[in-house]
């Protein structure tokens, strides 16, 4: 059994710290650290080098340390996917008090209903008036999303390995019983 399980910190913002800055290249260069980092220690999970047969010990190995590393994928998605989580919830609040503040400023009481601004018009005006701090937030929602989304995939991959292992062991198997290991160990012994 493994005695590491990979897991990855939490990260928490108090309501006081804005979010991490983005631009379209730091995003994307977040995003490929995060998934390279994740295939790294998934690829030293795998046990078997390419264009090896592996032996029945390696498969048995590989077997007997799966499910540490599904848990440890398990613990990374769910951080993953309250990562995501706060990120929406942080731009919802901030949107939110965003859009009171300037459909408040925009349509003043005093003003007829008739000549209010639309919805679509203020979401307008508050991603012009504050493009910085909305692509701040957003691309946050953006990132954490794409890490759930690749934690998801590694997952179904992570489960269709624990298939190939299963085929391997019992093909390893019928090929010892083809081979009557036993009665050969049995006869040799006797």
């Amino acid at each position: 059994m493994s005695d590491t399980i990979p897991t990855r910190q939490v990260k928490t913002r108090g309501p006081e710290s804005p979010p991490t800055v983005f631009n379209n290249d730091e995003a994307e260069a977040r995003l490929t650290a995060f998934v390279q980092d994740s295939i790294e220690k998934i690829r030293s999970k795998v046990q078997f080098e390419a264009g090896k047969e592996p032996s029945f010990f390696e498969v048995n190995q590989a077997l007997l340390t799966y499910q540490d590393t599904n848990l440890g994928l398990l613990a990374l998605h769910n951080t993953a996917k309250m990562e995501n989580t706060r990120a929406k919830e942080a731009f919802d609040d901030w949107y939110a008090q965003k859009y009171i503040d300037v459909r408040d400023r925009v349509n003043p009481r005093t003003l007829s209903a008739q000549k209010w601004y639309g919805a679509k018009e203020i979401e307008l005006m508050i991603r012009n008036e504050y493009k910085e701090e909305y692509h701040r937030y957003n691309w946050d929602v953006i990132i954490t999303e794409q890490q759930l989304a690749f934690m998801r995939r590694l997952l179904e991959g992570w489960a269709s390995y624990q298939y190939v292992l299963t085929q391997l062991s019992k093909n390893l198997i019928s090929e010892l019983s083809g081979l009557n290991v036993e009665n050969a160990l049995n006869t040799h012994n006797g």
